[in-house]
């Protein structure tokens, strides 16, 4: 599998998100992306139709098209602003890499929550800060991030930390032609007021109490939005109209790729396959190789050369012989493994490679 940044970790066997198993472990759960209708309820009508709809299975209202157009939207350039966040942010928060997340569910069984990610900051070769991710990418035209981040997404953020067990927070907001981040703790007194509104939601108390619970909530999600840390300059990263094309293509071509079927268990333990004898073929540089545009393509690299053993000493064995893929060029080459977390430099020159599959 190839990672689509190589500050990026992919889910390796995990449930991904907007599967059926993934909502199957969502069910009968408070997440977190239901936590900002708290703030929006008007009516009492609302407030009972809601709790019917959490609890009691009622069934949801369907999306008006122009909200599935917004969030359709947001899918398509969630993995973007990513990529996109991974090349901008890591000259002012230091050396960050983001995973993705699996559903994460609390020791309360009604709760759990699937942050758009989680975070790591490395400092000489440590982590230094971790925490969860949140990603927005505004739908409506001209699709500009949020000035600030929006309170009512705070609740959610701290719904993400407390199920994952982190105290921190990154959130994004990306446009095509900005994107801006901003980043908070764990605030205790926060997450009280987010507790009782849902205990009072869950006990379903009278309308005019949860009111009262409502504007709290209402309060402290502006108090943290408003006292978040900026991580972008000024007014936020300027985005490249080319670079937003090529993560695109480059994500529509990972989707495109068929997802290999796991083999099925064999019913008899197979008798050993002897080894096959491996045609000589002679190791080649990236140079060489360059005549095609060489960026995303697949390597793998020649294990009869010295450099195989030497300069490939810090990654397991069995990820030696799988493909590098690579992240960019020049006199030396940037090469990521597809299967593991590292990278490798690859001086342009050096006769070490052993085959490529370009990136169509």
């Amino acid at each position: 599998m190839c990672s689509m940044h190589k500050r990026f970790v992919p889910l390796i066997g995990g449930i991904e998100q907007l599967t059926d198993e993934w909502f199957k472990q969502r069910r009968g759960r408070l997440t977190g992306s239901k936590l900002a209708n708290f703030c929006f309820i008007k009516d009492e009508e609302e407030y009972h139709d809601y709790y019917g709809i959490i609890f009691e299975g009622k069934p949801k209202p369907p999306f008006s098209e122009q909200a599935q157009e917004y969030m359709a939207y947001g899918r398509k350039h969630e993995d973007v602003a990513v990529c996109c966040f991974l090349d901008d942010a890591p000259a002012r928060v230091g050396d960050i890499y983001l995973a993705e997340s699996p559903f994460y569910k609390h020791t309360d069984p009604t709760m759990g929550a699937s942050p758009d990610g989680t975070y790591a900051i490395y400092k000489d070769g440590k982590i230094a800060e971790e925490g969860v991710i949140e990603i927005k990418c505004p739908g409506k035209a001209p699709n500009r991030p949020y000035p600030k981040w929006k309170y009512y997404y705070v609740p959610q953020t701290f719904w993400e930390m407390s199920c994952s067990g982190h105290k921190k927070a990154i959130t994004i907001s990306w446009g095509p032609r900005n994107m801006r981040a901003w980043r908070y703790d764990w605030d205790e007194k926060y997450w009280n007021t987010l507790c009782n509104i849902v205990e009072g939601f869950r006990n379903h108390v009278p309308y005019k109490e949860f009111q009262d619970l409502q504007a709290e909530l209402i309060s402290e999600s502006h108090r943290i939005a408003n006292n978040a840390t900026p991580l972008h300059p000024g007014k936020g990263w300027k985005q490249n109209e080319a670079r937003n094309e090529r993560y695109l293509n480059m994500l529509a071509n990972m989707q495109a790729q068929p997802k290999a079927k796991p083999k099925p268990e064999p019913k008899a333990t197979p008798k050993p396959k002897k080894p096959k004898k491996r045609k000589r073929v002679e190791a080649t540089s990236l140079k060489e190789l360059s005549k095609r545009d060489l960026m995303w393509a697949e390597v793998k690299f020649h294990p009869d050369t010295e450099w195989f053993s030497t300069a490939l000493e810090s990654f397991k064995p069995q990820d030696r012989e799988r493909v590098f893929v690579v992240m960019s060029c020049g006199d030396k080459y940037t090469l990521v493994p597809g299967y593991s977390s590292g990278e490798i430099l690859v001086p342009s020159e050096a006769n070490v490679i052993l085959s490529v599959k370009y990136f169509e």
